[in-house]
């Protein structure tokens, strides 16, 4: 997946969005991975004279340009505050979770998991895999021992009762079909 540089204007965007949206990318293209980036970026706005309100507004300004928005809530809470590092968005959609994760500072891989396609889930390979809607059941042991030590499983919208067995449960929402597990260190 490669973030986008361009955006072009749309309904309700402004040009101030605009250049606000391209000076964050330049300051992010020049950071070091790691730790939630647009708290960093807010700190630096705050650090060259912005005061907190207008570092905020223009922190909410990166997010709709970018489409951060539409990034799964349950996501953003998992992966809050972890180290960044190697990141699997297996069944992805539009892939919103995973330019999420990119802006956050992981190194993110997209695809969907098909039969052409099958599997992605080498033995130790993965610090995130973040899974929308896919039921597990057949390659259910590949996934699970495709993480590393500490790795995460995230998966929005499973099925009723399809929690994978061997990871400890960080959080659990059967009614929302939300689920996060971590493989032991």
């Amino acid at each position: 997946m490669a973030f986008v540089a361009g955006v072009g204007l749309a309904f309700g965007q402004t040009p101030a969005d605009l250049y606000a949206y391209e000076e964050y990318q330049a300051w992010a293209a020049k950071q070091k991975p790691g730790g939630d980036l647009l708290d960093r970026y807010k700190a630096h706005l705050i650090d060259g004279g912005a005061d907190s309100v207008d570092a905020e507004s223009q922190v909410r300004t990166v997010l709709r340009m970018a489409g951060a928005e539409a990034a799964h809530p349950f996501v953003m809470e998992m992966v809050r505050g972890r180290r960044a590092g190697k990141a699997l968005e297996a069944a992805r959609g539009a892939g919103r979770n995973g330019a999420w994760l990119e802006r956050q500072s992981w190194a993110v891989t997209g695809l969907d998991v098909t039969k052409a396609n099958p599997s992605p889930f080498a033995p130790g390979r993965w610090d995130l895999i973040v899974v929308k809607g896919m039921a597990l059941r057949d390659q259910e042991a590949s996934v699970v021992e495709s993480l590393r030590p500490g790795g995460l499983l995230i998966i929005t919208g499973m099925e009723r009762g399809a929690a994978p067995r061997g990871l400890r449960v960080v959080k659990f929402e059967q009614a929302e079909g939300l689920y996060c597990g971590e493989k032991a260190k």
